[in-house]
């Protein structure tokens, strides 16, 4: 296998090793007995690599973190195998060719049945007795980063629905209304509300409710363009930005859609129900410059609205 070139011209280079911690009797693999048993039972998963890039040993804590059953089944392979993305072993080597990867970046190693996990990787070029090479320890934080990765979706999505929430809804409509005034376009925010919800909730009980709202927010998500955003603000009140909008009768065309697409029958828990659905339409800019005015508008034409306690869509007035 020809050495992978961090600058297309030419691998590390022995001149470019660290006689870091690791002694010159302790270099590598292979240049100490000393050496050789810390490395094996160390619990840290850990790989030497040449500095061509071939696995030259790796330990037991690294053939279990990546599944295989004896270290020497990696051995010899190359080390950018092991990375889900194979730039992401380019761009360390250029990090350890420039003295920076020490720092230790967050990296993405493939498990031999396929599924990826998570890793701090940290590298160093040695040099010793033995020849040189890259000593590599790849800490699993897998597990920290999937409950780091839950405590976002926390933050910015609704637990019941699994829509964004208003704070994930207020952050995309700023950009989304930055956008749009660059390209001199309109932002629509359609605020939706069933119509006889509680009714549903008197009836058959909150879980059956909780049920139909989880419908509702897959409707949208179904019925929404691809550039657009659903999200549950509250109860049983949605909001949908329509981004990149032209002017007002394609802001309510988009509103009609949505209507109709939730006042077709639900099926939940073995029950039928059918709901209706009203909807307020604001625009950016015509109607307000901001998120919070935009909401408020809408807002107050929806209150307005459910008195009737008729379905549709209703606009906003200038």
């Amino acid at each position: 296998m020809d050495p992978l070139k961090l600058e297309r011209s030419e691998p590390i280079a022995a001149d470019d090793a660290v006689r870091s911690p690791v002694t010159a009797t302790d270099a590598g693999p292979g240049s100490a007995p000393s050496f050789e048993l810390l490395f094996d039972v160390s619990p840290v998963p850990t790989l030497f690599e040449a500095l061509d890039g071939r696995i030259v040993r790796c330990n037991a804590a690294l053939a279990e973190l990546l599944g295989y059953d004896e270290a020497s089944a990696m051995e010899g392979r190359h080390a950018s195998e092991l990375f889900a993305e194979r730039d992401a072993w380019l761009e360390r080597r250029r990090a350890l060719k420039s003295g920076d990867a020490n720092a230790g970046d967050e990296v993405r190693l493939r498990h031999r049945e396929g599924h990826d996990l998570w890793a701090l990787d940290r590298a160093a070029v040695v040099a010793g007795e033995g020849a040189p090479g890259v000593i590599r320890l790849l800490v699993d934080v897998t597990e920290r980063r999937a409950e780091e990765e839950g405590l976002r979706t926390m933050a910015f999505h609704d637990a019941l629905t699994g829509l964004p929430n208003r704070r994930l809804l207020e952050l995309r409509a700023a950009q989304t209304m930055a956008l749009a005034q660059r390209k001199a376009l309109r932002v629509g925010l359609v605020f939706l509300d069933l119509v006889d919800f509680k009714s549903v909730n008197d009836r058959v009980g909150h879980p059956a409710g909780d049920a139909l709202l989880r419908a509702v927010g897959k409707r949208l998500e179904a019925a929404r363009r691809a550039s657009d955003m659903a999200a549950r603000v509250g109860g049983d009140e949605f909001v949908v930005l329509l981004s990149g909008v032209t002017d007002a009768a394609e802001a309510r065309a988009g509103a009609a859609r949505i209507v109709a697409h939730l006042q077709a029958p639900y099926f939940v828990e073995g029950r039928s129900f059918r709901v209706g659905a009203r909807a307020a339409v604001a625009l950016y800019p015509d109607h307000a410059r901001s998120f919070q005015d935009l909401m408020a508008r809408a807002d107050r034409v929806l209150r307005g609205f459910k008195p009737s306690g008729e379905g549709g869509v209703r606009f906003v007035e200038t």
